[in-house]
Order: C-alpha cells, then sequence, then structure tokens
C-alpha cells in the first residue's frame, strides 16, 4: 500500500467512531444567567471568572445528577439560574490564613433565583414557572459529617427538586 492509502486509512480509522456517535441530549440544562452579577457565588477573597468558578461547576454538575431522576424518557429540564447567594460569607478577618474562609452564620443563608422549563420530546412544555428559593432555617439541620461546603445549598435545590417534581418520591 502506498504511503498516501494508508495516510488516508488511518484518517477514517479515527474520524469513523465520531461520526458514528450521535450527540445525546442530556436530560437536565443548567444554565446560569449573568453569573458575574450573583449576589454570591465567591470561591475566595479575589474571585475567579465565573466559568472557572469552582462553586458553579460544583452546582451544574450537582443539579444535572439530581434532577436527572424526576425527569421522565425523552424529557428534557432546563434551570437557568438569575441569581445565587451562597450560604455563609466571606467575612474581613485580621489573619491573613483566614481571607478565603466562608463563615456560615444563620444570617447568611442559602438563596437562588432560577426559572425551569420541563419538555417532552416533541419539545411541548409540560411545566414551567420561577422560583425563588430561601432556607432560613438551613442551620438547624444535622449536616452530617460532610464537608462540600455546598451541603447547605444543594440540599436547599434537592428539596426544591422533590418538591416541584418529586410526586412523593425520593
Amino acid at each position: 500500500m502506498s504511503l498516501i492509502r494508508v495516510s488516508v486509512l488511518c484518517v477514517a480509522l479515527v474520524a469513523l467512531p465520531a461520526l458514528a456517535e450521535e450527540p445525546v441530549a442530556k436530560p437536565v440544562v443548567v444554565e446560569f444567567v449573568n453569573p458575574e452579577n450573583f449576589t454570591d457565588i465567591r470561591d475566595r477573597q479575589f474571585p475567579s471568572k465565573p466559568e472557572e468558578n469552582p462553586h458553579l461547576k460544583n452546582l451544574r454538575k450537582h443539579m444535572e445528577k439530581s434532577a436527572a431522576r424526576y425527569v421522565g424518557p425523552g424529557q428534557t429540564l432546563l434551570i437557568k439560574f438569575n441569581d445565587i447567594d451562597l450560604a455563609g460569607d466571606l467575612e474581613p478577618h485580621t489573619n491573613p490564613n483566614l481571607l478565603d474562609t466562608r463563615t456560615v452564620k444563620s444570617v447568611y443563608p442559602p438563596r437562588a433565583k432560577l426559572s425551569y422549563v420541563l419538555s417532552d420530546a416533541q419539545g411541548a412544555v409540560i411545566k414551567s414557572g420561577d422560583a425563588n428559593l430561601k432556607d432560613l432555617g438551613f442551620d438547624a439541620h444535622n449536616g452530617g459529617m460532610s464537608s462540600d461546603p455546598l451541603r447547605f445549598d444543594k440540599r436547599m435545590l434537592d428539596k426544591w427538586l422533590r418538591t416541584e417534581f418529586g410526586n412523593g418520591q425520593r
């Protein structure tokens, strides 16, 4: 075989799996609308860019996984976050080692404003709405042994998912 035929064959073998795979629609899509204007998504004293923010990445991953159990076959749930105020706050400290430490107190409850659209396989809207979430008693719950810095925020969002889409499911 000539070198050209071998090269073409190699390129075809590499490209073939990519052509065979059709993009699979995710059952849950999470968007952050103007995250640079969110009340509080800071991950440290000098915040990172929204697209690099570990809190937003973590919340997106959590919502995609948690909400997927409430979405039926062929359905799609679009969740758009319009504002987020994480539990706790980065308070000014005199100790430079604590600059990036989030202080969690009852005066800093988790909050979120979002909108959502649940659609069927044909794109028809099954359910939609807006939610203004806050968990004023977040610190009264037993957090267990979790060291997840977003455990209070995730619990608030999970409670909303169960209430809005659960129909008694857990």
